[in-house]
């Protein structure tokens, strides 16, 4: 594979956390997808991130309510007490 290939894909964490804030407001070019996505395979970290941020988009979302999105009760109580276990530090 050619390592300028791989230096284009290449992004920082802080690049890909502000990459998936603008996927949830749709604005991502081709190219931005796929850097985005190549970074989520290779840093735990920022899936992380996206998981729980895909979470609380799912929550907070009025599309949630109009397709009638099922959400987990459990996931939605662990995620709580993960908040208020934080809080109390």
């Amino acid at each position: 594979m050619n390592i300028s290939f791989l230096k284009k894909l290449k992004l920082t964490c802080c690049e890909a956390t502000l990459l998936l804030e603008q996927k949830n407001a749709h604005i991502l070019s081709f190219r931005k997808k796929i850097q985005l996505n190549f970074h989520l395979l290779v840093c735990k970290y920022c899936a992380a991130y996206n998981k729980k941020l895909t979470f609380i988009e799912r929550l907070i979302s009025p599309k949630t309510s109009e397709k009638n999105i099922p959400i987990n009760d459990n996931e939605l109580n662990e995620f709580k007490d993960k908040i208020n276990k934080k809080l109390n530090l």
